[in-house]
């Protein structure tokens, strides 16, 4: 262990360790708190967010056998709807102001619960990603980085900076967003076969869209982290290396040198983050189209079931 220029104590990592459960091995107890308070509060915004689907599904198979009690499916959908208009609308009202009722509570513990689960994993994983980065940069961040401030060496100090910038938002964002996805699907899935087991069937479909979406999401976590971070580690001993150099060598072709070889490691990380950018995209694409198809493939269930039921 050692110590920067901020106090903070800060570990070296060997390059063998660049795996996703070193990540976790920076985290303090308050940390795994609110790790688990998110991963928590993903569960339960899962469940609420599978809920409205149960609801409308229980709305129209309930106001179809209440209210429509003569019609038995598959009569003729024409004959359904022009009993349906005989119905007493204030009984028809006041079970769909129930529902309505309940599909709002859930919409709004989705949100609460979301804005938890985002919080605590949001906070935490910014802590812990800057200790990675602190473990990583601790012998820069011993020195001295005026100087490349004066020499202006290929603004070397700028791209640090903007790099260690992608470096929390690859180690930082996309975890927090893999493991939320994770435990989201897990509590909605799980919820909705507990509670309305013929939902299974729209849920499945929507699983397989959300499982390869989140795959995809935790591939650009592990790419970030075993191919990335390495070349930022380098381009840091070069740093130190130019920095340790600086007080002997005073050539300036040879401090130009050492630059370019800085400015080419970080671009090679750059190149890394565009091509892992499209999986990404895809990866929420995917989510996205999963969890939009399964509200239309809720209606559509119903109708079905509702057309070829025994009453």
């Amino acid at each position: 262990e050692t110590k920067t220029k901020h106090h903070h104590k800060v570990r070296k990592i060997d390059p063998e360790e660049i795996k996703l459960g070193s990540f976790f091995k920076f985290a303090t107890a308050k940390e795994r708190r609110m790790l688990w308070c998110g991963c928590l509060g993903a569960l339960l915004q899962g469940l609420c967010q599978a809920s409205p689907m149960i609801i409308g599904f229980a709305t129209m198979t309930e106001l179809w056998r209440v209210q429509v009690p003569v019609i038995q499916p598959p009569e003729p959908l024409s004959v359904a709807m022009e009993a349906w208009k005989t119905a007493e609308a204030d009984d028809i009202g006041a079970r769909l102001w129930s529902k309505l009722f309940w599909f709002l509570v859930f919409a709004l513990g989705a949100t609460v619960f979301g804005f938890v689960a985002s919080l605590n994993l949001r906070l935490a994983n910014e802590s812990l990603s800057y200790q990675w980065r602190s473990a990583y940069f601790s012998s820069v961040l011993l020195l001295d980085m005026g100087w490349f401030d004066k020499e202006n060496a290929l603004l070397v100090p700028t791209r640090l900076n903007e790099d260690i910038g992608n470096l929390t938002e690859v180690v930082g964002m996309k975890l927090q967003m893999a493991v939320a996805s994770i435990f989201m699907l897990v509590g909605g899935l799980g919820y909705t076969v507990f509670a309305c087991w013929p939902m299974a069937f729209v849920a499945i479909p929507m699983v397989s869209f959300v499982a390869i979406g989140m795959s995809m999401y935790i591939r650009v976590a592990r790419a970030g982290l075993s191919k990335t971070v390495p070349n930022y580690e380098q381009a840091g001993v070069i740093v130190e290396e130019s920095l340790a150099n600086i007080r002997t060598v005073h050539a300036c072709n040879a401090q130009e040198e050492t630059a370019a070889r800085y400015a080419g490691l970080l671009d090679d990380a750059r190149t890394e983050q565009k091509r892992i950018g499209v999986t990404k995209a895809f990866g929420f694409a995917l989510i996205f189209f999963g969890f939009q198809v399964s509200f239309a493939l809720t209606f559509v269930f119903a109708g079905l079931y509702l057309l070829h039921a025994d009453g």
